[in-house]
């Protein structure tokens, strides 16, 4: 992820399988360019996992901060939302 990530970004994992991600200055296009470019080196090919070929694919949600988010809390609810 860090080779994928810009500096000023925070990744995290959130617990179990879920992770998050705050891009700074980055508007609600920018992560889903971001979002693409983390998710297809998962989904292009197999990965082998101790001689067991395993495939991937991942799931993203995004919220932007602002009036409807003024909380983490919330931004991290929307996102979650937007998942589904």
């Amino acid at each position: 992820m860090k080779k994928l990530l810009r500096k000023e970004d925070v990744f995290g994992r959130m617990g179990g399988d879920e992770f998050a991600i705050l891009l700074p200055d980055t508007n609600e296009g920018g992560a889903r360019r971001v979002a693409e470019r983390l998710r297809m080196p998962l989904v292009k090919e197999p990965h082998d996992l101790n001689g067991v070929k395993a495939t991937f694919s991942a799931s993203f949600g995004a919220a932007q901060l602002g009036d409807k988010a003024a909380r983490l809390s919330t931004l991290i609810k929307q996102a979650d939302m937007a998942l589904y």
